[in-house]
């Protein structure tokens, strides 16, 4: 009897998780939008749950090279952080990236009798300093020094590529593609291609005219500058600048980047917004890895504790950016600025963009450089890529992005702007349609960023827009 009694019990108690597991997943189906196979409610919350995709590796991390690696500029902005620095015994010691800087040793903060200070011999204390200075100037970084001096030559030709992280990647992936095709080119042939890349992460105008501006007044010369943007310019100050009441024009994140200039009360909330994050990011991982995931009511408990989470972030974020103008931090904040409503806000944005390239073309022309504006692809444009497998469209389109709206809103109004600019006899060129035929995966995240192979058909679009102009230019030397 009394095991009859445990077996009913038991059998009582399996029923039970059935139907509790049965109900749980008809809820999250729900929650969801729609049914899923169990254990694959991760990448189904990273891709329709808003506010996630920041976490969920969506690429948007990619549009900023990270605070942590980067230090302020007085005229851009920010950029890495030098790659040479001075120890403690003045000695030199070497980072991943090189970008030189020039600093002042320890050994000259005391003064001597035997030497003077002169502002400019700072590295003359320094051990080795020829050797020194010579392995930093062939280091490779997104401001290499010795390139940007280079002086221009009738043999070879100069070519500089100015944008954010796109075009970061791109120089980094396909940029010395391109230069090899033009250099093939029959009429090019005799010219030595050199590429200086001058893309960051995060920049969006006016940091691309002023780093151009910048490093002419250092001596700078190039033959070409290339300008690839488009995408920081309509989606950074709405959803980087705007959330935590920074000026839209203001480089990304320089918020966090003056965080000495905060209050105590937005440190707190930069701080809860920090830990809720990392709980969202241990929550997905669960979801990912614990065999709980395939339990539809854990995965339920879960996915309703991030979206919550997800709701925090976001209150806390709208606290945040909304300054008191009485309080409000002019170094960090810059000043107010209010629109009418969200179509005068991307109309204000596009306008600085034109606007930019303008004076950038008017500075190339003045310089006698060939100026080339581009208008880089993203996967949000309607029509742009409509021959996505399912792996890709999983990787690049995130329902519920805030990505999403941006380039809806913003890419129609570059698009038709970037027509004036070629009205205006500037050299402007719109990518966004150069995938409309191509069936293979080009998108490697959910922001805009591309694999080798979206790289080289951008240097094959730029290829062919400018072989003309370049011919014209450069070509038939002896």
């Amino acid at each position: 009897m009394n095991a009859r009694r445990i077996l009913i019990i038991i059998a009582a108690g399996f029923t039970a998780c059935i139907c509790l597991e049965i109900g749980s997943y008809c809820l999250l189906s729900y929650v969801l939008g729609g049914l899923h196979l169990p254990g694959t409610t991760s990448q189904i919350v990273a891709s329709e749950i808003p506010g996630v995709e920041r976490l969920a590796g969506d690429g948007t991390q990619n549009a900023d090279p990270g605070i942590a690696c980067t230090c302020i500029h007085p005229y851009l902005g920010y950029t890495l952080k030098p790659a040479w620095d001075l120890s403690e015994k003045t000695g030199v010691k070497k980072s991943r990236k090189i970008n030189l800087k020039i600093v002042q040793s320890k050994s000259r903060v005391k003064k001597s009798k035997q030497s003077k200070s002169v502002w400019y011999q700072s590295y003359k204390k320094l051990p080795d300093m020829r050797q020194w200075n010579e392995r930093a100037n062939e280091g490779l970084s997104e401001f290499p020094e010795k390139r940007v001096f280079l002086k221009r030559d009738p043999s070879r030709v100069i070519i500089s590529v100015f944008g954010g992280s796109f075009a970061q990647e791109f120089s980094n992936s396909a940029l010395q593609y391109l230069l090899d095709r033009l250099h093939q080119t029959p009429e090019l042939s005799n010219r030595e291609f050199i590429a200086v890349p001058m893309a960051l992460g995060g920049y969006k105008q006016p940091q691309q005219l002023i780093g151009l501006n910048y490093y002419l007044a250092l001596g700078a010369e190039f033959d070409v500058v290339i300008n690839l943007d488009g995408f920081n310019e309509v989606a950074i100050p709405a959803t980087h600048n705007g959330n935590v009441g920074l000026h839209p024009f203001y480089p990304m994140n320089w918020t966090y980047r003056l965080s000495d200039q905060m209050s105590v009360r937005e440190l707190r909330l930069l701080g809860e917004i920090g830990l809720i994050e990392d709980a969202i990011q241990s929550q997905l991982n669960w979801l990912t890895g614990s065999i709980g995931r395939f339990s539809s009511t854990a995965s339920l408990v879960v996915t309703l504790m991030i979206r919550r989470n997800v709701r925090e972030i976001d209150s806390h974020q709208e606290t945040l950016s909304c300054v008191d103008p009485l309080e409000r931090n002019m170094m960090r904040n810059g000043p107010m600025y209010a629109y009418e409503n969200e179509i005068a806000a991307f109309e204000n944005l596009v306008a600085m963009w034109k606007r930019s390239s303008i004076q950038m073309n008017d500075l190339c022309r003045s310089q006698n450089m060939e100026y080339f504006h581009f208008l880089q692809p993203n996967q949000y444009v309607p029509g742009s890529k409509p021959l996505m497998n399912q792996d890709e469209r999983d990787t690049a389109l995130k329902v519920n992005s805030k990505i999403n709206d941006r380039v809806i809103m913003g890419y129609p109004l570059l698009v038709t702007v970037g027509g004036d600019l070629a009205d205006r006899d500037i050299a402007f060129h719109d990518l966004t349609g150069i995938f409309r035929s191509v069936p293979e995966p080009v998108y490697r995240d959910g922001c805009c960023h591309l694999n080798d192979t979206g790289y080289r058909l951008v240097a094959d679009a730029m290829y062919d827009r400018i072989l003309s102009d370049m011919i014209h230019r450069f070509g038939n030397i002896n």
